[in-house]
């Protein structure tokens, strides 16, 4: 058998995280501890000999004709630098009930699911898109880690008889009104009873699960309340912290300027793990810097056993080095670090984006200053307008070879696009120049919506649709004319969503819902209602109200 070539797998060897391909006489050996280490192995000798994989589908695999495969002399191996490598879609788990504000019913989204899982696999039983990237095939820790927004339930189960453990709002109460958010209370950080009872909770559930390496402590989710105002709370915010805008609802609702609030977040986290591992010295925490506490602190240093995730990062205000600033900032305390964005969001029409350049910066900077993991939220699933920004994303998220952005671009234009290559660049080109258009805003009365109709405004459709048709004319193949096409009914889904204007009507958002209705099972790769089903992405339905 030695003597036959042949691609041999094998699993159960090597550190954690290694892939390694090996020419063994005649046989080529991938070998790694699990599914993921072989997957990005597998992964590897393919794009070496020209395959790859530019979105979703069968449409985006790219399998050259070769009659003559010759084994290479390979003996290379690789780690990720990211332990954890992920990056979150728009799916059913998540927006289950959600559409029904766009007319879909539970049972049409099961169907609808159904039809996009069967349209996102080149053929059955090959790897999904994300795990040929090396996305969301593993983590490489030593136990479970679980990080998100925490305390939940705490306004349900303490507010009767702790209220105390709530925010002081304005009005002198600690009421919040949560009817519509009851899972996103604002806490009083400086009380030492919510400390405890938070240190309690963590600490049964880490009896309860053996293998837990890391519990979240992530404050919750913004909310109607308003953070706290209590004397004791504010003492922890320093004087000569870095000036944020608070978001007060009442009893005058605006944002007003203020410090930011890491420091008092921060010495309540460390409360709450002096607690933890006073019982269990290992024991980890996660925590979101975040929010209005998404700057490094300046007078509380975290403690050992916290696990940081900035959440900085957006590429639509003109602020290009905000995740790098604060990044910055967290490793000076030698915390292990991971960043858990939402800047895939970009601007929130499903309009065709490019903030390739600046993401691929992002990560390559991260990973040269001990960013341990990636969390990457909220990447849309409308693949002919996001799939590019998807696949640089992925490729500097898990790069073995360390190439730069312009090697990646290249690769995904010429094996894509062929002779075609240019046209499509020039798009992209276009696309990457009008996502620039709202940074230029500036002043402290600039908000989403101003930069929202800055994009919309800066889209010229007309010009991108020309584009793609010089592309058309210049493709080789029919598979190239279909790519090519895939991408322009992606400006289709713009055209619908830039006319649902901001001072649309009931009619306007009721024919786009019908629009969405009918696309999503006829091109569910191009249009995806879970996007719209969210209140905090489908903004469209909402635009400036």
């Amino acid at each position: 058998a030695g003597s036959v070539p042949a691609i041999v797998f094998e699993s159960g060897r090597g550190p954690v995280g290694e892939s390694r391909l090996k020419l063994d006489g005649r046989r080529l050996v991938l070998s790694g501890r699990s599914r993921g280490e072989l997957s990005r192995a597998l992964t590897y000798l393919l794009e070496a000999e020209g395959c790859s994989y530019l979105w979703p589908g069968k449409l985006g695999k790219v399998i050259p004709r070769n009659p003559a495969f010759a084994l290479r002399a390979f003996d290379v191996a690789f780690t990720p630098t990211f332990k954890v490598r992920e990056l979150r879609g728009a799916a059913y788990r998540t927006y289950k009930g959600k559409v029904a504000r766009v007319g879909i019913t539970d049972e049409e989204h099961r169907e609808y699911e159904a039809i996009r899982a069967a349209a996102a696999i080149d053929h059955p039983g090959n790897r999904p898109f994300d795990e040929w990237h090396g996305c969301n095939d593993g983590r490489d820790l030593p136990g479970k880690l679980n990080w998100g927004h925490y305390f939940g339930d705490y306004y349900p189960r303490f507010h009767g008889e702790h209220p105390e453990y709530f925010a002081l709002q304005p009005d002198g109460t600690r009421d919040l009104n949560l009817s519509r958010y009851p899972e996103r209370p604002r806490l009083c950080l400086s009380n030492e009873g919510l400390a405890r009872q938070a240190a309690a909770d963590i600490l049964a559930d880490f009896r309860r699960q053996p293998g837990l390496y890391g519990h979240t402590i992530c404050l919750p989710d913004g909310g109607p309340g308003n953070f706290c105002l209590c004397e004791d709370c504010r003492r922890c915010d320093p004087l000569n912290g870095k000036r944020t805008l608070l978001w007060v609802g009442a009893p005058v609702s605006g944002r007003y300027s203020y410090v930011s609030l890491t420091d008092r977040v921060l010495a309540f986290n460390n409360r709450v793990a002096e607690l933890v591992t006073k019982e269990l010295p290992a024991a980890k925490l996660t925590m979101y810097a975040y929010s209005n506490y998404v700057e490094p602190p300046l007078a509380v240093r975290p403690h050992p056993s916290l696990i940081v995730l900035s959440c900085a990062g957006n590429y639509t205000c003109g602020d290009d080095d905000a995740a790098e600033r604060s990044i910055a900032g967290w490793a000076g305390f030698g915390c292990p670090l991971f960043w858990r964005p939402n800047s895939f969001i970009g601007f929130r029409t499903s309009a065709p984006q490019v903030h390739a350049r600046q993401l691929f910066h992002d990560f390559e900077l991260l990973k040269a200053n001990g960013v341990i993991g990636v969390d990457e939220s909220a990447c849309n699933e409308m693949w002919a307008n996001r799939g590019y920004d998807a696949y640089i994303t992925m490729k500097a998220i898990f790069n073995p070879d360390r190439l730069d952005y312009a090697a990646h671009r290249a690769d995904w234009l010429e094996k894509g696009f062929g002779p075609a290559a240019a046209k499509v660049g020039a798009y992209l080109d276009r696309l990457d120049a009008i996502c620039r258009e709202p940074g230029k805003l500036s002043g402290a009365a600039v908000n989403w919506v101003d930069r929202e109709r800055a994009f919309e405004r800066a889209f010229d459709l007309p010009a991108l649709r020309a584009l793609l048709a010089e592309a058309t004319a210049a493709a080789d193949s029919d598979v190239v004319r279909a790519r090519i096409a895939f991408l322009t009914r992606g400006l289709d889904v713009a055209e619908a969503d830039i006319a649902l204007s901001f001072d649309h009507t009931k009619a306007d958002e009721e024919k786009f819902i019908r629009l969405l209705k009918e696309r999503c099972k006829a091109d569910p790769l191009v249009w995806n209602p879970n996007w719209y089903g969210s209140a905090f992405y489908g903004i469209h339905l909402g635009k400036g109200k």
